[in-house]
């Protein structure tokens, strides 16, 4: 009998231990597999962190180019189509010094594949989800009272390759030109008058930026991103718009 119920005790326990395994591998499986999916597309996410730095250092510190790697983590890499930001000024006191600088730069899009994007569009990141979109990190501009410098970084297309899949990747970014686009400067006595500065994003991801005008003290023209399109404006003594253009090639 002793021997027995040792034998029906080792199968209770062992039979325990089983349901157990298999109950954790229902539940948790799902849960570690989510959890997996999210640390890569994190990763992507500080590699962009990375872009950003390097492409800063070709248009604030003269550097020629940066390389920069990427692991996919299964999701695409692609030089999306051009998104437009527009810089207007208005002199309040003399509209003939009015002036307007437009640029159109083609950002850098990845999409994992399960409704997550990541994107490097005119010197700034961000994240788009289902729930919305956010700002990671800003797109360095010096904004004050007395002088706005809006720096234009036209990245563009090199190369054959406009879209790129699997693992790693090299992302090659080069300085091709740098200039000064516009100095509009109306004075910075106190009477001096104002420049009205109105800045303008065509994008599907404007809803981000219009987090950082809004962070930055603009007031909103145009505050519903809906339609790709916000409108903003700020006054300020002196406006300096340089455009450094970058080409970026996609490379294994």
């Amino acid at each position: 009998m002793r021997a027995q119920a040792e034998t029906l005790g080792f199968v209770f326990v062992f039979t325990l231990i089983l349901l157990s395994v298999g109950l954790a591998a229902a539940l948790g499986l799902p849960g570690l597999q989510d959890l997996r999916e999210d640390e890569r597309t994190n990763n992507v996410e500080r590699a962009f962190d990375v872009l950003a730095t390097n492409v800063a250092d070709i248009y604030r510190r003269d550097a020629p180019g940066r390389a920069t790697e990427m692991n996919l983590a299964g999701g695409h890499l692609t030089v999306g189509n051009s998104t437009e930001l527009n810089v207007s000024v208005r002199n309040t006191a003399d509209p003939s010094k009015n002036a307007t600088f437009r640029m159109a730069a083609r950002p850098l899009v990845y999409d994992d594949g399960e409704g997550t994007e990541i994107a490097y569009e005119h010197g700034a990141t961000m994240r788009i989800e289902r729930g919305g979109m956010v700002l990671l990190s800003d797109p360095g501009w010096l904004v004050g009272d007395r002088r706005i410098v809006v720096p234009f970084v036209t990245t563009r297309q090199e190369g054959d390759r406009s879209a790129i899949g699997g693992a790693t990747v090299r992302i090659a970014t080069r300085r091709r030109s740098e200039r000064l686009r516009g100095a509009f400067t109306t004075g910075t006595d106190a009477g001096d008058p104002d420049a009205n500065v109105t800045v303008t994003v065509d994008s599907p991801r404007a809803a981000a930026w219009q987090t950082y005008f809004e962070e930055r003290g603009f007031t909103a023209v145009d505050d519903v991103p809906g339609d790709g399109t916000i409108i903003y404006v700020r006054h300020t003594d002196a406006v300096y718009v340089p455009e450094t253009v970058v080409d970026v090639e996609l490379t294994r």
